[in-house]
């Protein structure tokens, strides 16, 4: 059995607030609980949250919630103690502010997991915007799609004449998403390891994962869906749905 485990906590840094502003005319938080429910391979889908406000909005939409009030390094380490316990085979942690996740990305992380791979993650191709742009992730990778190292900045530096269309085109360089399968072991190994100094650095998670010494298999998305980062996303991703009105 799979759970997926949406992390929704109310103090955001860069857009407190966000799993309740609305898109659409509805929180954000439950597009992406939406998009979850419609994984063929998950059988269980919660809400993990530090706040009532929050569990309150969740609940009226007929989530399944549950109320984790510590203090927590990252959405991985919250996802981690509140599946603790579980008897699932897959447990996956999509982010909050992933209102579009394409659901048979959600199943192919899951399939991946599920086919021994002890942690799974997804990525979409990229553009020059997403590689300059702090707020999104760069994934490289092998040729095996395994992850190599993941950034905030535009990595891999690239010499003049090397056309960023060539790397993009390549594939050995993505947009990252925000979604991650672990096995059970996996998730607990993580969960009980402090945050490492690479992770640190670059204020993500899954940098811990690679510290650690554990394979990251990266499936891929057709496309990059607009996660809500900043309230300049959630603007672009209401006037994305305007526009496809």
């Amino acid at each position: 059995m799979t759970a997926i485990v949406i992390p929704a906590r109310a103090g955001s840094t860069r857009f407190p607030g966000k799993a309740t502003a609305l898109l659409g005319g509805r929180p954000v938080v439950r597009w992406t609980y939406e998009a979850a429910t419609r994984a063929r391979r998950a059988t269980r889908v919660v809400v993990a949250t530090d706040s009532e406000r929050i569990a309150e909005v969740c609940q009226s939409f007929g989530a399944e919630v549950v109320l984790s009030r510590g203090a927590y390094a990252t959405g991985t380490d919250r996802v981690a103690a509140v599946a603790a316990g579980w008897d699932e085979d897959c447990v996956v942690n999509l982010q909050g502010d992933e209102p579009f996740m394409d659901p048979d990305v959600i199943d192919e992380v899951i399939a991946a997991v599920r086919a021994g791979h002890p942690v799974a993650t997804a990525a979409g191709p990229l553009d020059a915007a997403a590689a300059a742009d702090p707020h999104r992730v760069t994934v490289l990778t092998d040729r095996h799609d395994r992850a190599l190292y993941f950034s905030r900045a535009a990595v891999p530096h690239q010499r003049p004449g090397t056309p960023f269309e060539e790397l993009a085109g390549s594939r050995r360089a993505a947009e990252h998403l925000g979604i991650y399968g672990f096995a059970p072991p996996a998730l607990a190994r993580i969960a009980a390891a402090p945050p490492g100094i690479l992770e640190r650095a670059e204020g993500l998670e899954q940098l811990r994962f690679l510290e650690l010494g554990l394979p990251v298999t990266v499936v891929r998305a057709r496309r990059a869906p607009v996660s809500i980062n900043t309230p300049a996303d959630l603007a672009a991703a209401e006037a994305g749905l305007e526009g496809r009105g």
